[in-house]
């Protein structure tokens, strides 16, 4: 319980002090290898390097690795 308060309170909060961040999801399962987390981002501002490098300094270094990232881009729906 403690991680999954801590540790994704940090993630989240070092990743929304980033300019180009709107919006983190942490999911995070206890018994799961690999947790990952959903970003909103604007790639003008921030880059897939840029974020994987924030959760990679945490503690610098110590306790996080980003082993990939799978970027989707979408676009919010216009309507007219």
């Amino acid at each position: 319980m403690m991680c999954e308060v801590g540790c994704v309170a940090k993630v989240k909060k070092e990743l929304l002090e980033k300019k180009g961040v709107s919006n983190v999801t942490v999911h995070f399962e206890s018994d799961r290898e690999i947790d990952f987390a959903t970003i909103e981002y604007d790639p003008k501002i921030e880059t897939v390097e840029s974020l994987a490098s924030v959760v990679t300094n945490i503690a610098d270094g110590k306790l996080y690795g980003v082993p990939s990232a799978l970027v989707t881009n979408y676009a919010p729906s216009t309507s007219n």
